[in-house]
């Protein structure tokens, strides 16, 4: 009979099948949805592709409203215009695309310590990364960060499977391990610093660099080549990658200027050991270091120079010489939470076979996963609520709630009276004919910004409903009716003029 943990038994793929339907129960439960400005930026990019407008002939020279920053991102916004054109635009729409690829994250992690360890190793590392609260956090929201790591973390698993494997398996591994991180670029430019670890593992493996390693560039050129005529057919330059990526780093200088200089040095460092999200997993991470080297395991050298490796690309180089990220935040460390997942899947592993009894080691693996849950999972997860219901109750709150109380009232056209018009044309499933991004759609569509004068009374308003931001002062003419009051909106209906 074949051990439980065995390469060939089923059992393990059965358990990740469990972990894999936990991860995506968490992650609904969490749900995070379209908060913040850089969610109504991607959002909107997706319904000007899902249209067919042409984004990619810019000014060449500045950013304006329609140029968005974020336009060259094509791992973020062709899936979720897909997502739109296919299935409409609404917040779970929108979380598709990145809920996806977090579940593909846990899997890669269990193909990972399964390709380093075994069975036990994978599964314990695919756990991790289903219960850390950053990872949950992330989710489902449409940002970049969950969709890069999971291509980084395919991307290495086919570089270590080209290393092992001889011939044809070897080079295609090493092709598909380009072309994944070729997508993973179109999420986040820097996630190219995968290059760095792959040339340190093969310095410290002591590896002769193998001929068919030519094909990780092929791979990743040939993604290139396809995102460079996605942007021709849209209307932009073949030189687009190199104008846009110049744009972006005069950009995020005079964004550095403007904040009054860059983070510390050690801001990453800072936030592992004392941000809520990430304090009690790095400190799990570093007691599984440390037991791996009391026990001179070999296989934690790969975990090991991966997170050194990227740590100390985001902490330095991201900022020096030419500035990538503007500000250090936590959601940029996801491209860690695999390989501290392996870290302590690697610990787990040589915990199973300390004993001469498997079933000694399967009860001490299960105790320190009960543990883990209790004493890390449940705080870690306890501040993901805690953030979500923050995040979901800030600036997209009121227009949430608005574009509600619309769809209850009789169609008439909306006047936006505050920096909501991205907003609300959102949660409206854009109905209203207007993409930000078109100014052909500006004069007929049934939802517009109206202007205030010095003196807050609105300027050209047309009969309709009219949502104001009451944050901001507004003279109410006598002829108007408030409809609907809410949270920090009020609607009120405009008649026609006499």
């Amino acid at each position: 009979m074949k051990p439980w943990g065995g390469r060939d038994s089923t059992a393990p793929l059965a358990v990740l099948t469990c972990i894999v339907a936990l991860g995506a129960a968490l992650r609904l439960r969490y749900f995070h949805g379209v908060v913040g400005p850089d969610n109504f930026e991607y959002v909107s990019i997706a319904h000007s592709l899902a249209r067919g407008t042409a984004l990619y002939a810019p000014d060449p020279f500045a950013f304006n409203e329609l140029f968005p920053y974020d336009v060259g991102r094509l791992s973020v916004v062709l899936p979720l215009a897909l997502s739109f054109a296919w299935l409409g635009a609404s917040e779970l729409t929108a979380a598709l695309w990145p809920l996806a690829c977090s579940l593909v994250t846990i899997v890669v992690g269990f193909a990972l310590g399964r390709h380093l360890a075994g069975p036990v190793a994978g599964l314990v590392a695919a756990l991790v990364l289903t219960i850390n609260g950053l990872e949950v956090l992330y989710a489902t929201t449409p940002l970049p960060d969950s969709i890069v790591a999971v291509f980084v973390g395919l991307s290495v698993w086919q570089f270590l499977v080209g290393l092992d494997h001889q011939g044809r398996r070897g080079a295609l591994a090493f092709a598909a391990s380009g072309a994944l991180l070729g997508i993973a670029y179109y999420a986040r430019v820097n996630a190219l610093a995968v290059f760095l670890f792959f040339a340190v593992w093969l310095l410290w493996s002591r590896r002769r660099p193998p001929r068919r390693l030519t094909f990780v560039l092929v791979g990743g050129l040939a993604v290139l080549a396809l995102g460079t005529a996605f942007v021709i057919w849209g209307g932009g330059s073949p030189w687009f990658e190199l104008t846009h990526n110049a744009r972006l780093s005069a950009h995020n200088s005079v964004l550095v200027a403007r904040r009054g200089g860059l983070d510390p040095l050690v801001e990453f460092g800072r936030l592992l050991f004392v941000h809520p999200l990430l304090r009690d997993w790095t400190l799990l991470a570093g007691a599984a270091l440390l037991l791996l080297l009391t026990w001179r395991d070999r296989r934690l050298a790969l975990p090991v120079i991966w997170v050194g490796v990227l740590y100390l690309y985001f902490e330095i180089l991201s900022q020096y010489p030419a500035v990538s990220l503007v500000q250090k935040e936590p959601r940029y460390l996801t491209l860690l939470s695999v390989p501290l997942a392996l870290m302590i899947g690697l610990a787990a592993d040589r915990l199973w076979h300390a004993t001469p009894d498997a079933r000694w080691g399967a009860v001490a693996v299960a105790v320190l996963v009960l543990l883990v849950g209790w004493l890390v999972a449940a705080p870690s997860l306890r501040v993901t609520g805690i953030l979500v219901a923050e995040q979901r109750g800030l600036e997209a709150r009121a227009p949430r709630e608005a574009a509600a109380a619309l769809r209850e009232l009789p169609p008439r056209p909306i006047s936006v009276t505050g920096n909501w018009l991205r907003y609300l044309n959102f949660f409206g499933g854009y109905r209203y004919g207007l993409d930000v991004f078109d100014p052909t759609t500006y004069a007929t569509a049934t939802l517009q910004w109206v202007a205030l004068d010095a003196g807050s009374r609105p300027v050209h308003v047309r009969a309709g409903y009219v949502v104001h931001d009451e944050r901001r002062n507004l003279d109410v003419p006598p002829e108007w009716t408030l409809v609907k009051r809410g949270y920090r909106f009020a609607i009120y209906s405009v008649p026609a003029s006499p």
